[in-house]
């Protein structure tokens, strides 16, 4: 896209001139990015991917997430990770001792993590298996998790069941 000066702001080429990145029948974008478009209202925004898109590949205990804490940013391997834990519409993750944010809801992550590495022990958090250093009967039927040097992890009464299930030969 080629930008022409107007005054002090720069300015993209509109639908039918020069330059322009449009396709026919698309209003420009002007210079502040909106346009009114007076054949109608606006087309229907485009999905990221179409419906019909396989789901994306599993993620292995090599694979790497990007987490930012402030001015902080880490590639983490997910091997490395303790817990994964929601946070709004963010997932915190524990690692080292170190807490940032990566910006994925945690249902989209748990979807892509190996369940023989990963277990959703309650609601708002996924723990790496690998990482449990003791496991204790806890209140109605649940567990508590101690995990390596890292904090403790109550699993609800449906985890807890499937938890056992999981473990026992």
């Amino acid at each position: 896209m080629i930008l022409r000066p107007v005054g002090l702001v720069f300015e993209a080429p509109r639908a039918g001139q020069e330059g322009s990145p449009e396709r026919p029948g698309q209003q420009g974008s002007g210079r502040f990015g909106l346009a009114a478009n007076p054949a109608g209202p606006p087309a229907a925004p485009v999905a990221d991917a179409p419906a019909s898109s396989p789901p994306q590949a599993p993620l292995t205990a090599q694979d790497q997430v990007f987490g930012k804490d402030g001015e902080h940013c880490w590639f983490v391997k997910l091997a490395d990770i303790k817990l994964f834990e929601i946070n709004g519409s963010y997932t915190r993750i524990h690692f080292e001792n170190h807490r940032p944010l990566i910006p994925r809801p945690l249902q989209q992550l748990e979807a892509r993590l190996d369940p023989k590495v990963f277990f959703r022990a309650n609601r708002p958090q996924i723990i790496n298996l690998k990482w449990i250093a003791s496991v204790e009967p806890w209140f109605s039927n649940t567990l508590r998790l101690t995990l390596k040097d890292g904090p403790e992890v109550e699993v609800s009464r449906q985890q807890s069941v499937r938890f056992r299930g999981l473990l026992s030969l």
